[in-house]
């Protein structure tokens, strides 16, 4: 593990207070066509916090191109790494299965966790190592600008991050995509909307149901 993430993950040790039950639901919409959704789910297992992610796409879609991806990890909430990971992955032809554990935490973040620490990144730029698809990416997550976003109708202020990578080198329907926008609620940090620029037209990824914030 590099020095910057070692040190990024001791100044999070104070913050990974996560609230029990906590969940988010998106849409997803290709050419403003609502055809998936995507399901993220947390809950506390002492002495572990477990997140649960859930993609899919819907209807006459999943017959056009079927995505049915799971991914469950489960995380030390007092030093944020990765305790044990299992990824079942359905993407048209592409599959995906496997569970590993790590007994003393692992050496980089997944997905799942990516997308919560998204909300601890409030300025700069920030570089992470991201095991997917059996293997490890460095990303790099920039903050751009800060500015108002209008969703159903309200308006928030939120930051706007730039995610650097280089999709060509991923598997699965992630190599289409070639530029990503994200959205992040200015004072929790929780995404609120995501755009990407894909080889088969533009898609975004909207939270479906606010309620979903607040802790149970």
């Amino acid at each position: 593990m590099s020095k910057w993430i070692c040190l990024l993950l001791f100044l999070f040790i104070p913050l990974f207070t996560f609230p029990s039950q906590e969940e988010w639901h998106y849409l997803i919409k290709w050419m403003g066509i609502i055809v998936g959704t995507l399901d993220i789910k947390e809950k506390e297992e002492s002495p572990c916090l477990c997140l649960e992610g859930n993609l899919r796409t819907l209807g006459i879609y999943y017959l056009l191109y079927p995505v049915k991806d799971k991914i469950q990890s489960k995380i030390d909430p007092k030093t944020g790494k990765i305790l044990s990971l299992e990824v079942n992955l359905r993407e048209k032809g592409y599959r995906r299965k496997e569970k590993r554990e790590f007994m003393e935490g692992a050496e980089f973040v997944d997905p799942l966790t990516l997308f919560y620490l998204l909300r601890f990144i409030k300025e700069g730029e920030r570089e992470f190592r991201v095991y997917t698809h059996g293997e490890i990416k460095r990303i790099k997550i920039i903050v751009e600008k800060e500015e108002e976003l209008k969703i159903y109708e309200d308006k928030f202020a939120t930051r706007k991050l730039i995610p650097e990578l280089d999709f060509q080198k991923f598997h699965g329907i992630v190599k289409k995509i070639r530029k990503v926008e994200m959205w992040v609620e200015k004072e929790s940090g929780i995404p609120l909307k995501i755009e990407a620029k894909t080889s088969f037209g533009p898609v975004t990824v909207v939270l479906k149901n606010r309620k979903k914030w607040a802790k149970k």
